[in-house]
């Protein structure tokens, strides 16, 4: 994996400018999380979105993915007794069981990621059929905040990229800072 987001700078994932412009229970709510699903959250970080999901799943478990150490103690701490559990993954290995997650979300991840077909079939493997899989990303403008520009993806970028393993369901705009994407196994 390339460009992994450095976990010295962890709060950042909750600063009060990521909260406005990405308040997690509207943009869960807008890509579609129902209160039935079993949900991963690949790189999840601190859990800035792990937490609110498992507080729309009625009790369904939210698995909590992260490659890094660090992202998963903060996690781990932050939980209590919440249905998450805290999974340490590999960059091409999520080790969750075959089908067995209803909705995956992916937040500013795709950059990170080197060989994306590989990690695609690897989440396509643990979506259930008919299940969804929702990618939140940066616009692919200069912001001067995020990954370089030549790090990021339009929309149309990500469809065409997912195009092979998956099926383009919905484009969200949530601002001039992000977007989300949901697509469907199929």
């Amino acid at each position: 994996m390339a460009n992994l987001f450095e976990p010295e700078r962890k709060f950042v994932l909750e600063s009060k400018w990521r909260q406005k412009m990405l308040p997690p229970y509207e943009v869960l709510k807008k890509l579609g999380i129902k209160s039935t699903d079993t949900v991963a959250d690949i790189g999840c970080g601190i859990g800035y979105f792990s937490i609110p999901a498992s507080e729309y799943t009625d009790g369904n478990v939210v698995y909590a993915l992260d490659l890094q150490d660090e992202m998963l103690e903060e996690i781990k701490r932050r939980i209590g007794s919440k249905n998450i559990i805290v999974v340490k993954n590999e960059p091409y290995d999520l080790r969750l069981s075959d089908e067995s997650v209803d909705f995956a979300i992916m937040v500013t991840v795709i950059h990170e990621i080197d060989d994306k077909q590989r990690f695609l079939r690897e989440v396509r493997r643990i979506l259930k059929q008919d299940g969804r899989l929702a990618v939140v990303d940066w616009q692919k403008t200069d912001l001067n905040i995020g990954p370089p520009v030549s790090h990021k993806f339009s929309p149309e970028d990500l469809v065409a990229i997912f195009n092979d393993t998956f099926i383009h369901s919905k484009t969200i705009d949530f601002n001039e800072f992000f977007y989300g994407v949901i697509f469907t196994k199929g």
